[in-house]
């Protein structure tokens, strides 16, 4: 293969990595979204601190809880009402 030929196929394969980068930057970004919408902030509840929505349960209590040793699984075990998602998001 000649040298223009070598470089026109990583031209191609630049530009299809490119595409890949921007796909995935948009992957994140929805999920970024997704994440704010599990997570809210409401200054009637817990005195506004982030809890994770539709609950009482703060974010704080969730991170203490992992960082003391807990498995996410174990924290959905005490409290049932909860699924993985919001728990992620924390």
């Amino acid at each position: 293969m000649s040298q223009v030929g070598e470089l026109e196929k990583i031209d191609e394969r630049i530009t299809h990595l490119k595409e890949e980068v921007q796909s995935l930057r948009e992957l994140v970004a929805t999920e970024d979204r997704q994440q704010y919408t599990l997570i809210e902030r409401n200054p009637e509840v817990c005195g506004g601190e982030p809890i994770l929505a539709g609950t009482r349960t703060p974010v704080r209590g969730i991170i203490q809880q992992i960082h003391q040793g807990t498995t996410p699984s174990k924290l959905l075990d005490k409290m049932p009402r909860l699924n993985m998602e919001p728990v992620r998001a924390a």
